[in-house]
């Protein structure tokens, strides 16, 4: 043996660390995906709900564009032609059905 081999300190990890430390990392890197997945979730909820209140703003400005008849509408006044319209929208499980009402002109 050369005299320079035996004072020579190895150094490094055992295997049985890097076996504790890639389990460590591994199960971190689980309950992370977990995670996303729920946000993710969450995140296309949310989405969707957008998307069918923005569906229900459209159909209310396309009252306000395209005038509807007076007589299908909740009158204010019979000299005014001016009308209520209602447009109603069902949200995801949590939520409640959602009502809107716009006062809109009207054609006679």
């Amino acid at each position: 043996m050369n005299p320079r081999q035996k004072n020579c300190v190895l150094r490094g990890f055992t295997l049985m660390e890097v076996c504790v430390a890639l389990v460590i990392l591994s199960v971190g890197t689980l309950s992370l995906s977990g995670l996303l997945n729920h946000f993710n979730k969450v995140r296309l909820a949310e989405k969707s709900q957008t998307d069918a209140f923005v569906n229900v703003v459209r159909n209310v400005e396309r009252a306000v564009e395209v005038p509807p008849l007076c007589a299908s509408l909740d009158s204010v006044n019979e000299y005014v032609p001016l009308g209520w319209i209602e447009v109603g929208m069902s949200l995801a499980p949590p939520a409640r059905t959602l009502r809107l009402r716009r006062l809109v002109r009207c054609r006679r």
